[in-house]
């Protein structure tokens, strides 16, 4: 199953429910002319035969074809609503919104039902949907109310209840963005693009725009989904600039010909280059291959190769020939190729922006969105600058950085920014050292490789990466040969360190340094063979069902392979697929904990099945016993974070399954472990905040203040409460749902309305 077929289901699931409400609402006021009199009057009479027919078999609703100027789908469901607001005004409150609600929800269905294969269902469609469907069903009393709540909640703590996630590779997030702001109309034009069978297509814009963020965003979003009829997203980059030892040189990126570009391919495919196909013919064979295992392929700063006729020639031409979607990240156009233009941010983008990363960096969001067109002025909007500017603003002061960036422009700015901050954190500690000594590694290093590098003890390391984790400098990775933690940074920092300290004794000597690192490390033929492992069970999983993929992957794990973490990890996220067997996963993910695995993907599958199995059980057995289920949730996180150490978003995974918990004691009248619950939960969501993030994941601060908000109600805390729904109200995005989602958490706090006039007064 995919997203849109996922969504498909849940939208019959909707329609079914609300039209057999809306039936019982007509049925009470009108008795057995309830379809004469609430239904027919308000349809032209030739619409009228389709309308009934609609409301008798409702699961119709999505696949009738539609007629021209014909009411279709969701949209006569808004007209019977609108046409009996004495019955619907007291239950929806607002008709006008609840127009809007139907709305979307009909364009969704439009979506599904006439665009099924060139249309790819967006996560925060998908929310969006849930949210209307939850609001709309507890509107008109319905039962399954509930579950869309349940949905709501699962895919906003990051469930991806439709399952298996494509195969292939992916840089981790870190290195690409720290949070993905705007450009919906960017990704909508590259998923209309990618269903629709469409040729090669180049992201293309200025440095500092975002092509890359945008490509990756789209790319995470295409894996996750999972459309029917692809195998595997490859994310491939042509970068060759590297500084070390003292000179800017070439460095291997993952492809610099066609030779390595077929490597790298057959790689992310499969883990390893079968053999036999390097040959003189491995272009042709790649393309075979590729036509047969149809992927998304993101071939990151095309500019690199356009000056090899040779690559630039097998990729803009030969490689068109493949079924594989291709997408390019260029610095200009590309003659004869679809293009979509990433600009600077500007409006509400680029307040979204600014507020987001200076509640990152602990400014005062509001006094930055003031200065946003003086901060546009000087950086074109482009988010790597701002982003940058906003953190030098921690050093000097926003005015100051202001100026400084007037002054200068674009990259000497950002290198005189790094130069100043480096000088404070070095006056601090050993922040700056550390910097230099992680951009000199092409690789993560560890705290111990840290220390040994720039020649300070271990705490002495810890102190200084713990600093530059606060100013966002550096993040936090498992390096996959050896499963221990280390620290990285994105490829921007790493670049603009490089430009700044070129000529500095101490950054040329570490990196020369850098090559006696050699720590204990899974020898190169064992890695890929567990990475092959895999591929080729996650290749199974989608042709042909959870046991056949165990079964693949069980008959790999002998030898050496039999005690890999790794491998038990996988072999628990195939049980914990939907229709897996739970209590097998269970066994697995706990044998890759004593193993010894740090990866906190490995973890969150776990702790995924384990909130699935919970949030499934909700009014299906006794409350009591749903104490139990949210406890084995909660032992996951425990064991995540015994292994991996303090990592914001398990800090949030406690936070959710705390409250939940605070939620099943309200409903049982415990008011004093109720109490302590919620008490925990605000705790770890505090904690979340501050914490590092993890290299592939990221907490939604959004959720996080949501959360508390629903804590700190629990708690009758107003001071705690008013200050939770200040910080989330500056994340939101649609206000009004913001709005209803405050009334609805704080229906229950006597005497709140008086501190959040700003809600209560509106739409009254």
């Amino acid at each position: 199953m995919d997203i849109n077929n996922y969504t498909n289901d849940l939208l019959l699931d909707f329609l079914d429910a609300f039209h057999n409400e809306l039936v019982r609402l007509l049925k009470l006021e009108y008795g057995d002319r309830w379809l004469e009199t609430g239904v027919s009057r308000h349809f032209n009479p030739e619409y009228f035969a389709r309308t009934e027919e609609m409301l008798s078999s409702p699961m119709r609703a999505v696949d009738m074809p539609r007629e021209p100027e014909e009411l279709y789908g969701v949209e006569h469901l808004a007209k019977i609503v609108d046409g009996n607001r004495k019955i619907f005004r007291p239950l929806f409150q607002d008709i006008d919104r609840t127009r809007v609600y139907l709305g979307e929800i009909a364009e969704l269905r439009h979506n599904l039902a006439h665009r099924r294969r060139r249309h790819l269902v967006r996560l925060e469609d998908l929310i969006r949907f849930t949210q209307n469907a939850r609001r709309l069903l507890e509107a008109v009393g319905s039962t399954q109310a509930s579950h869309f709540s349940s949905v709501v909640d699962a895919l906003a703590q990051g469930g991806k209840p439709w399952g298996t996630p494509l195969g292939g590779r992916l840089p981790h997030l870190d290195e690409i963005y720290d949070e993905f702001i705007g450009r919906p109309e960017q990704l909508r034009n590259l998923g209309a693009w990618f269903m629709d069978d469409a040729k090669p297509i180049v992201i293309w814009g200025y440095g500092g725009a975002g092509k890359s963020a945008l490509a990756y965003k789209f790319a995470k979003e295409v894996q996750e989904s999972a459309p029917d009829g692809f195998d595997a997203v490859i994310w491939l980059t042509a970068k060759r600039l590297e500084f070390v030892e003292g000179t800017t040189r070439q460095h291997v990126p993952d492809f610099t010909d066609t030779f390595t570009f077929c490597k790298s391919i057959w790689e992310g495919l499969y883990g390893d280059v079968p053999n036999n196909v390097l040959g003189d013919n491995r272009t042709e064979q790649l393309i075979d291959e590729l036509n047969k295992t149809k992927c998304l392929i993101i071939v990151d700063d095309l500019d690199t190769v356009l000056d090899d006729v040779e690559t630039a020639d097998f990729l803009l031409h030969e490689l068109r020939a493949c079924k594989s979607s291709i997408l390019y990240t260029s610095r200009q156009q590309v003659q004869g190729l679809r293009y979509i233009e990433v600009p600077g941010f500007e409006g509400d983008e680029l307040l979204e922006f600014i507020r987001q990363r200076g509640l990152e960096y602990k400014l005062d969001a509001q006094d930055a969105c003031n200065r946003a067109t003086a901060i546009a002025s000087v950086t074109g909007g482009y988010p790597l600058f701002v982003d940058d500017l906003l953190r030098y603003s921690i050093l000097v002061g926003m005015d100051d950085a202001i100026q400084d960036w007037k002054q200068r422009q674009g990259d000497a700015a950002r290198e005189y920014a790094l130069s100043r901050q480096l000088a404070h954190l070095q006056k601090e500690g050993v922040g700056g050292k550390v910097l230099k000594g992680v951009a000199a590694s092409r690789h993560p290093l560890t705290l111990a490789e840290i220390g040994k590098l720039v020649g300070v003890t271990d705490l002495d390391a810890e102190a200084g990466v713990r600093n530059l984790l606060k100013w966002h400098l550096l993040y936090r990775a498992v390096r996959e040969e050896d499963n221990v933690p280390a620290f990285s940074m994105n490829g921007n920092t790493r670049r603009l360190t490089e430009l700044v300290f070129k000529s500095d004794p101490e950054y040329i000597g570490m990196c020369t340094a850098v090559a006696t690192l050699t720590g204990e490390r899974i020898p190169e033929a064992k890695r890929k063979a567990i990475a092959t492992a895999i591929s080729y069970a996650q290749k199974t999983l989608r042709a042909n069902g959870i046991d056949s993929a165990a079964g693949e992957l069980r008959s790999r794990m002998t030898g050496e392979l039999a005690h890999s973490a790794d491998l038990h990890g996988a072999l628990g996220w195939i049980y914990s697929q939907p229709g897996g067997v739970s209590g097998t996963a269970r066994e697995c993910f706990e044998e890759a904990c004593k193993l010894g695995s740090q990866h906190v993907e490995t973890y969150l599958h776990w702790i995924d099945m384990e909130k699935r199995i919970a949030e499934q059980a909700v009014k299906q057995i006794p409350e009591r016993n749903l104490l139990t289920l949210w406890e084995n949730a909660m032992h996951a996180v425990e064991m995540a974070l015994g292994k991996c150490g303090e990592i914001d978003i398990l800090f949030q995974q406690a936070g959710y399954i705390r409250s939940r918990q605070a939620g099943t004691y309200d409903h049982l009248n415990e008011f004093a472990l109720a109490q302590g619950a919620h008490r925990t939960a605000v705790e770890w969501f505090e904690r979340s905040l501050e914490a590092p993030s993890h290299a592939s994941v990221r907490i939604s601060r959004y959720q996080v203040y949501r959360g508390l908000a629903i804590s700190f109600a629990g708690l009758n805390d107003q001071d705690g409460l008013v200050r939770a729904i200040n910080n989330w109200r500056t994340l939101a995005r649609d206000y009004s749902d913001f709005v209803e989602e405050v009334r609805r958490i704080t229906n229950k706090v006597p005497g709140i309305e008086r501190r959040l006039p700003w809600i209560y007064d509106l739409n009254q």
